[in-house]
Parts: C-alpha cells; sequence; structure tokens
C-alpha cells in the first residue's frame, strides 16, 4: 500500500510539473510539502489541500491582486505575493483579521469577499475569527473557515469590502458610508478619457486609440431622495459647497477616488469632480 501511494504521488507531481512548465515556463524547482515527508499508507486527501496541494512552484508567482476597499484607512490593490508569502513564512495562510489589521483595519462591522465569478460571502464582525482564513488560489485568493459552513469557502476572491461602524456621509438625511454604498446595487462607467495618437514613420498614417478607466461607485440618481431633482448641492469635509445641475449630474457615481469619496462625473474633467464628499442634498 505505501509504494502505492508513492507511486501515485509521483504521478501527480509529475503531470503538475508538466502543466505549469507548460503554462508558466519552466520551472526551477518543485518542494514537497514538509507534511508529506515520511508519507505512508495512513496519508489523507486532507493532509495536502490544507497546504493547497502538494508542492509549491517555487519560481512561479501569483500575479493576482485583491482589491481591498470600502471603509479603509487607505484602499489599495494588493499582490496576492504581499498577502501570501507563505514560502518565506513557512506556513500557507494569513488570518482575514490579520490582513485587514495590516491596512489599518482594527474594527468593523461587516465585511463581504467577492470572486471573480460573482459569488460573495458577508460576515458579520463576530463570525471572523482566527479561523478566518485566507490561502493561495489560482485566482485571486480562497476563504476559509472552519466555523461556519462550508458554502461560505469563497475560491478567487479578488474583492473584499470592509463596511464600518462610522457613519460620515449623509445624502438627503440618510446617514451612510462607501463601505455600505459599494455592497448597494453600483454602476459602472467609463471616465478619464484620453486619445493618444501614434505616427508611423513606416507608412506616414496618424492611428489613435482611446485610454481610459473604469470605475464602479453608487449612481447618484438612485442615491438622492428625489430622482428628478433640478440641482443637488454637495459639501466637502473642508465645508466648501458646490450647487450642480442635473443635467451635469447625469451618470454621476459616488466613489472611492485616490482614497477619498468622491461624486465623478465620467464626461467632465477629474479636476471638475468633487472629493472628500460629507454631505448631499438633492433639491426638486
Amino acid at each position: 500500500m505505501k509504494r502505492s501511494v508513492t507511486l501515485n504521488l509521483s504521478i501527480i507531481v509529475a503531470v503538475l510539473v508538466g502543466v505549469a512548465i507548460g503554462v508558466g515556463g519552466s520551472v526551477a524547482g518543485v518542494l514537497i510539502s514538509p507534511q508529506l515527508t515520511g508519507i505512508t499508507s495512513e496519508f489523507r486527501c486532507v493532509d495536502c489541500h490544507q497546504l493547497h496541494g502538494a508542492i509549491t512552484l517555487e519560481n512561479v508567482p501569483f500575479n493576482a491582486f485583491v482589491l481591498l476597499t470600502g471603509d479603509v484607512p487607505e484602499p489599495a490593490l494588493i499582490r496576492v505575493n504581499d498577502i501570501l508569502p507563505y514560502r518565506l513564512a513557512g506556513q500557507a495562510s494569513i488570518s482575514l483579521l490579520d490582513l485587514l489589521a495590516q491596512n489599518g483595519v482594527e474594527d468593523f462591522k461587516e465585511v463581504s469577499l467577492i470572486a471573480a465569478d460573482g459569488g460573495i460571502v458577508t460576515l458579520e464582525r463576530q463570525y471572523v475569527g482566527k479561523r478566518s482564513l485566507l490561502l493561495s488560489y489560482l485566482e485571486g485568493v480562497r476563504f476559509q473557515d472552519d466555523g461556519l459552513h462550508i458554502s461560505t469557502w469563497l475560491k478567487g476572491v479578488n474583492k473584499i469590502i470592509v463596511v464600518g461602524n462610522d457613519l460620515p456621509i449623509i445624502v438627503d438625511g440618510r446617514a451612510t458610508s462607501m463601505g455600505r454604498l459599494l455592497r448597494e446595487n453600483t454602476l459602472t462607467v467609463i471616465a478619464e478619457r484620453s486619445y493618444p495618437m501614434y505616427h508611423s514613420e513606416e507608412d506616414g498614417q496618424v492611428r489613435e486609440g482611446e485610454y481610459s478607466h473604469l470605475h464602479t461607485g453608487a449612481p447618484l440618481d438612485a442615491l438622492v431622495a428625489h430622482a428628478d431633482f433640478s440641482t443637488v448641492t454637495v459639501t466637502d469635509a473642508e465645508g466648501q459647497m458646490y450647487t450642480i445641475d442635473a443635467r451635469t449630474a447625469e451618470g454621476a457615481i459616488l466613489t472611492i477616488y485616490y482614497g477619498k469619496p468622491t461624486l465623478m462625473f465620467p464626461d467632465l474633467h477629474k479636476g471638475e469632480w468633487v472629493s472628500d464628499v460629507e454631505r448631499i442634498i438633492s433639491n426638486p
């Protein structure tokens, strides 16, 4: 039995290394997990899967990113390699609480984990503990908590939205926060358009393309009490007030831009957006 298990493991390692070489180029080395040393017939599948498989591809980095956003001190795109440097630390996971603490989040009300395929898991603070782990995964990271139902173990997590306890934004008398707004019905718009041109020395032709950015936020017309407003009055953190007419505000979203709640007008230059928003009032 022991010989059979060893043979099967060798085949698995050979296949995985072959796939890795075919997909990602040459692999300098394959490290067998320490937990597989002295493998016997009592070997169980879980012994590998707890460490995300039996091998570590030493020189093949995880190039995926995870967006940490919402009610956080500084929203950021975090490389998975930075989240899970487990080859150096000797471990294959990091607790969700530790990741949040490393990014300045000490307390929160809820946290939502969103996967690339649209799956979303939301947990109240009381249900996030030391066993709430983030582990490596081919795309993003995967979430696991032995204290929660397995249906919450989300794979391919590429976004984490934190909902804090504070409500610093007031919209027509309703207190909210960016974390809450980014979990509700959102709208993705194209903004910051530019049209770079290239002159070819080969044929003398001038070719033009469009470069822009996608931004996701809460649509203004769905936020305010009067969807058919004539104007909106926006107040920023310094007390400066801006009055914006309905035509200008068409398609506007409230999003996070460079770490601050920003009322973004997709068709206007970013210099005309309102940053550090604290209050919005719609006027019929």
